[in-house]
This record gives structure tokens, sequence and C-alpha cells, in this order.
């Protein structure tokens, strides 16, 4: 089976189900701007945990983990 023919079948399967597919260009200006603002919502959120908690900066990837896990839960877009 070709390969076109494969994501032709797949995208009828979505939209039978009712299941809405989105498409976004990697490397554009737009994605870029939105994943600058998500890097450094992260990066504060952490930097905030650390100071509040009085904990060493050498926990700063638990804090980010713990950030990334709370924008997760927290957003919903």
């Amino acid at each position: 089976m070709e390969k076109n023919s494969y994501q032709i079948k797949k995208f009828y399967l979505c939209e039978k189900h009712r299941i809405k597919r989105y498409f976004s260009i990697t490397k554009t200006s737009q994605q870029n701007g939105a994943l600058e603002r998500m890097n450094r919502t992260i990066q504060q959120m952490a930097c905030d945990m650390l100071h509040e908690s009085g904990a060493p900066h050498t926990l700063w990837g638990e804090a980010a983990h713990a950030s990334v896990n709370i924008l997760n839960k927290a957003l919903s877009m």
C-alpha cells in the first residue's frame, strides 16, 4: 500500500469518528514565539519555587519538572 493512500485512509477514518486533526508548521515565527513564552513561564515558575522554598539551586531540574507538570494539569487550551 502506498504511503499516500494510507495517509488518506487514516484521515478519513479520523473524520468518520469526528476526530479533528490539526496541522501546524514547525519552525515558524508564530510557533517559536509560543514556545519561547512557555519556556519563559517554566523558568519563572521553577525559579519562584526554589526561591520560596529556600531549596538549593541544584534542584533546578526537579523544580522545572514540577512546573511542567503543574502547567500540563492547569492549562486547558
